[in-house]
């Protein structure tokens, strides 16, 4: 019976305040889902390329030389610490029946970075190849078909035995400048050494790819290599510093920064307003709490009573929330990495320590507020508690101090100041309501900002030409001549050399351009165009943190004939995309380099030039898009975050407004007995109001340029991505016109529910 009745009431008090609960509710959703949904979709993709990585044994090191013989092999087996070694030839080769390329692999084993079949074998035989899956769906190909490669003007028909994927392929791109895969056009194939020999003649073997054994020092690896290997050696890249690997970190990381700060934020604004939203509703039980006790219920049953509210809404709100977070938004995520990753057979994974820890601070937000307001009571008799509690005596406000200021006042403006200062709970909670909301809002709206002006910086200010034109190797350059001298066409030579500083030492993008060079521009701190005059070399910002050096620092690069040269830094300039170390034809002649163009920079999107030179084509136009496609899960993570917080913004607001009405109910009856007009009300309420959301406002927009930085600042982002942090007038203005406008409603329900005060039932029952 006790059990029906406390039943009954709790479905009526939800009826009653059904727009709390449902905007506690609401808020719960949003705060864990997103909570839920950014860690989800980090660690899903941590964890997958972490199991397929051991599954495929990928290398901790590739070494790279003109070709590598059984005694270099056999050296850098003999390194402590080292575990695996495999020599591998590694080249591209046209496939012209496709108008594609792909990265021709020749090795003996299969010991390190293998192959996954998902179709066919992986026993080669003369005359077969696996190849890559992604590529063979695109292409139409399939297992017993037959595919032409071409490489240097020979040809060789391979049958495809195999179809597979690999840990060391997740991402497949040509070279760094190419942001989104396009699986028609480039994959991977592995054939024999037999077989390559028709194409290349004599094999060499240009890799050797190392594993090591866990909790070695790998600096010390990387050394002991140099030298065993003395001058042989071209380079050494760790996994760590693969296009492959950078790409998937940079997802991981863009998304681990984003969901440490953003929802934690996020959520400590949903729990605080819980928080103080219980209190409000349970100290609107005083009345029916007295009731209780005065028809004999026990203070156990009236607490487990109440907390019944909160553990009925955490529970409804969580296990809703938890379901966005594991479903919705990871899922929505996972199809735009599926457009630059392959990720077969992964799975959206949760981590329950967090997820568990979420449920527990999410209950308790709701559960000691409820405890808290009934130990409160638990002390006053039921016919204290029937009665309207009666509003503690305030004492002189601040302002009170300066008599000068104070007289002079108006009596509405002096009771307005001290309203205001009554209720320091009422006020604090207001002002952190709007500054939170307008954070979150100004944070999320700066994301999408920073992330699309990334796109306009480089292929409008840094990169001006229209097409890149990438030679093939060991091309006739007299042929090359006479073209250029058609074309105003400017030669560029890009390739990746070790350079060391003082600090570090690793495999670095070196660019040498042309002699004024009208094609790629660079600026410094005051935007003002740095010239890449002779004798000038100039490093990217983020070149130059990884290495750790300054303008006037000295930097030692390693040539391919095992000579060193020393350059100067002398200009340090901000570039997104494109990172490395630049300098002109002329200062690279001066350090006795030999100019080899890779590619042409071309003002034009058609050009003429014969097969016999060029390799493939790439149009800015095109890469510009396909940057905006590769973020296009970041930013849709930021336009999920805008319409989260948007939404929060609205509950918390209108949330505060209407309980700030009902525990002032009485004041407000009270101020009309006294013969103030409706109208004088209407103006205090919303003076009152908008003073709180304005100051609120300016801290919310100091709070967003700060959360914004914070969020890019951490995020580590890979070698090649430098991100400007940047917020548009335009984004602030929009998140302060959508918190104002939310206050303005707020407020005409407010001042609507005025004209409904009944004076008389407002301020009855207390003498």
């Amino acid at each position: 019976m006790v059990k029906s009745v406390l039943k009954k009431k709790l479905l009526r008090d939800i009826k009653g305040s059904f727009s709390q609960f449902i905007s506690i509710i609401v808020m719960l959703i949003l705060g864990v889902g997103v909570f839920i949904g950014l860690d989800s979709t980090w660690r899903s993709l941590d964890e997958y390329t972490d199991s397929i990585s051991r599954r495929d044994n990928i290398a901790d090191f590739r070494l790279y030389s003109e070709s590598f013989s059984e005694d270099d092999l056999l050296k850098v087996s003999q390194i402590e610490g080292v575990k695996e070694v495999q020599k591998r030839l590694a080249f591209k080769a046209n496939v012209p029946e496709y108008e594609a390329q792909l990265e021709v692999n020749v090795t003996e084993s299969d010991k390190i970075n293998k192959l996954n079949i998902r179709n066919g074998t992986s026993n080669l035989k003369s005359g077969e190849s696996i190849l890559d899956l992604n590529f063979a769906e695109e292409n139409g190909i399939k297992v017993g078909d037959y595919i032409t490669l071409s490489y240097n003007k020979k040809q060789i028909t391979l049958k495809v035995a195999g179809l597979a994927t690999s840990a060391s392929y997740i991402y497949t791109v040509p070279n760094a400048t190419s942001v989104i895969p396009n699986h028609k056009e480039y994959g991977f194939i592995q054939v024999t050494p037999q077989d390559v020999k028709k194409i290349v003649g004599e094999v060499f073997f240009n890799e050797v790819l190392v594993t090591t054994n866990q909790e070695v020092n790998n600096q010390k690896i990387k050394e002991e290599i140099r030298g065993v290997l003395s001058n042989k050696l071209k380079g050494i890249i760790e996994k760590e510093e693969t296009l492959n690997y950078l790409a998937i970190q940079q997802k991981i990381t863009q998304y681990k920064s984003i969901g440490n700060i953003f929802p934690l934020i996020f959520f400590a604004v949903v729990i605080l307003m819980t928080f103080t939203t219980m209190i409000r509703l349970m100290n609107n039980q005083r009345k029916q709490i007295g009731l209780l006790k005065a028809l004999g219920y026990n203070s156990r049953q009236i607490i487990l009573h109440y907390m019944s509210y909160g553990i009925w809404i955490s529970i409804i709100g969580c296990l809703l929330g938890l379901f966005v977070g594991w479903k919705v938004v990871p899922q929505s995520v996972w199809e735009l990495f599926e457009e630059l990753f392959v990720l077969p057979d992964a799975q959206i994974i949760l981590y329950w320590p967090k997820v568990i820890l979420i449920l527990i601070v999410s209950i308790l937000s709701t559960v000691i507020p409820t405890i808290y307001v009934y130990l409160k009571t638990e002390v006053e008799q039921p016919a204290e508690l029937i009665r309207t509690k009666i509003s503690k005596k305030s004492g002189n406000i601040l302002l009170e101090s300066f008599p000068f200021v104070w007289e002079k006042l108006s009596t509405t403006k002096k009771l307005i100041s001290r309203q205001i200062f009554s209720n320091k709970i009422r006020l604090f909670m207001t002002l952190f309501g709007v500054l939170g909301s307008t954070t979150l809002l100004i944070t999320a709206l700066g994301m999408k900002d920073t992330i699309e002006n990334v796109a306009s910086s480089v292929y409008e200010e840094t990169y001006l030409y229209e097409t890149k034109i990438y030679l093939k190797e060991n091309i006739d350059f007299e042929e090359l001549r006479t073209l250029l001298d058609n074309n105003n066409d400017e030669r560029i030579m890009e390739v990746v050399t070790e350079v060391s500083s003082k600090n570090k030492t690793k495999m670095t993008n070196l660019h040498v351009l042309e002699n004024y060079s009208e094609n790629i521009q660079f600026y410094d701190e005051n935007e003002k165009k740095i010239p890449l005059d002779n004798g000038r070399v100039l490093v990217t910002q983020k070149t130059a943190d990884i290495y750790k050096i300054n303008v006037g620092d000295d930097l030692t690069l390693k040539l391919n004939s095992g000579n060193s040269i020393i350059l100067k830094v002398t200009d340090i300039s901000k570039v997104n995309i494109g990172q490395g170390i630049y300098l002109s034809e002329s200062t690279w002649k001066d350090l006795n380099g030999k100019f080899i163009p890779t590619a042409l920079l071309s003002k034009q999107e058609k050009n003429e030039y014969s097969d016999n030179v060029v390799s493939h084509k790439v149009k800015t136009s095109l890469q510009e898009k396909d940057f905006t496609t590769s973020m296009s899960s970041t930013l849709s993570m930021a336009v999920l975050m805008i319409a989260a917080a948007a939404i929060l913004a609205f509950l918390v607001l209108y949330n505060l407004g209407m309980l700030n009405f009902a525990e002032r109910e009485r004041d407000l009856a009270t101020l009309l007995v006294l013969g103030f007009y409706q109208k004088e009300l209407k103006s205090f309420i919303s003076f009152e109001n908008i003073l709180f959301s304005i100051l609120g406002i300016i801290l919310g927009i100091l709070g967003g340029h700060y959360l914004h930085s914070k969020i890019f600042e951490s995020a580590g982002m890979g070698d090649e991505l430098d991100f400007s942090i940047i917020i548009e007038k335009s984004s602030i203005c929009i998140a302060v016109f959508f918190v104002l406008l939310i206050v303005i409603i707020v407020n005409l329900t407010v001042i609507s529910k005025i004209k409904k005060i009944h004076m008389a039932e407002a301020l009855k029952s207390v003498e």
